[in-house]
C-alpha cells in the first residue's frame, strides 16, 4: 500500500511535465502523456535525463545516440520507439495530400516519416518518386495511383494499408469520419466520382441505385459502408480495393 502510494505521489509531482498534444519535440518533463508522437531526435543527454516515463503515446523517435539513453526510460503503452535519422522529415497529421507541386518544390532524395493518411495526387509521375524520395517509412495508410505504389518498392517501409486508386478515374471524394449520403447531396456530386470511405459511409434509404450509379464511378472501401444489399451490391462490383466492412441497416442493427 505505502510503495502504491509513493508511486503515485512521484507521478502527481512529475505530472507538470505531462503533455497532450499531436507532435513534441524534446522533453517537456519528467512525464509524458497522449502525445501522439514524441520527437526526441535533438534532445541532449542532459535533457534526456530527466526524462522518467512515456505514457499513452503513438510513436517515439529517437537518434542512435538518443537510444542509449533511455535505458532507464518507463515506456507503458507506446506504439513504437523508432530510430531516425536527423535529416528525416517528420509529418503527422490525420490526412498528408502531396500532388505534383508538393514533389516538385521538394529537394531531392529527401526522407519522410509520415504517421497518418497520406494521399499521392494522381499527376505524380514515377520519376518524380525516384529523384525526390530517397526513402519514406508510413505508419498508416497509402492512398496513391497502381504505378506510385510500384515506384515505391524498394525505398518503402509500411506498417498499415496500402489502397491503389482506380486508374483514370473522376474527382476523388473522401470521407474519414461518419457520412450519411442523401439524394440532394449524391445530386451535387460530379459524374462518375471515386469515393473513398475511410470511416463510415450510410446510405439512406430514400436513395435510388440508379443516381449511386450516376454519381460514383469507383468505390474504394476501407471502412464501413452501411446501404440497401441493391446498392451493396454495385458498389461492390465498383470496389477493386475493400478492406473494410460492406453491411445493410439490418445487420448493423443486429
Amino acid at each position: 500500500m505505502e510503495e502504491q502510494e509513493t508511486q503515485e505521489n512521484q507521478e502527481q509531482e512529475a505530472q507538470p511535465g505531462a503533455t497532450n498534444s499531436g507532435h513534441v519535440i524534446g522533453v517537456p518533463g519528467p512525464v509524458v502523456e497522449n502525445v501522439g508522437t514524441l520527437d526526441l531526435r535533438g534532445a541532449s543527454p542532459e535533457a534526456l535525463a530527466t526524462l522518467k516515463k512515456v505514457k499513452n503515446s503513438g510513436s517515439v523517435l529517437v537518434s542512435p545516440d538518443a537510444r542509449a539513453h533511455l535505458s532507464g526510460v518507463v515506456m507503458e503503452n507506446v506504439g513504437s520507439v523508432m530510430e531516425v535519422d536527423l535529416d528525416e522529415k517528420m509529418l503527422v497529421g490525420p490526412s498528408i495530400e502531396l500532388d505534383g507541386a508538393a514533389f516538385d518544390a521538394m529537394e531531392d532524395g529527401r526522407k519522410l516519416i509520415v504517421v497518418g493518411i497520406l494521399s499521392i495526387g494522381a499527376e505524380v509521375t514515377a520519376q518524380q518518386i525516384g529523384q525526390k524520395l530517397a526513402r519514406l517509412r508510413l505508419t498508416g495508410i497509402l492512398m496513391a495511383p497502381k504505378n506510385i505504389i510500384g515506384a515505391l518498392t524498394g525505398r518503402m517501409e509500411h506498417t498499415g494499408v496500402s489502397v491503389a486508386l482506380p486508374d483514370g478515374g473522376g474527382a476523388i471524394v473522401r470521407n474519414m469520419g461518419q457520412k450519411n449520403i442523401t439524394p440532394g447531396y449524391l445530386s451535387y456530386l460530379k459524374s462518375d466520382s471515386v469515393y473513398v470511405n475511410i470511416g463510415q459511409t450510410t446510405f439512406g434509404d430514400d436513395v435510388p441505385v440508379s443516381l449511386v450509379q450516376e454519381k460514383i464511378g469507383a468505390y474504394v472501401n476501407v471502412g464501413e459502408t452501411v446501404a440497401s444489399q441493391e446498392i451493396l451490391d454495385y458498389l461492390d462490383a465498383r470496389c477493386e480495393n475493400n478492406v473494410g466492412q460492406f453491411s445493410t441497416p439490418r445487420a448493423e442493427q443486429e
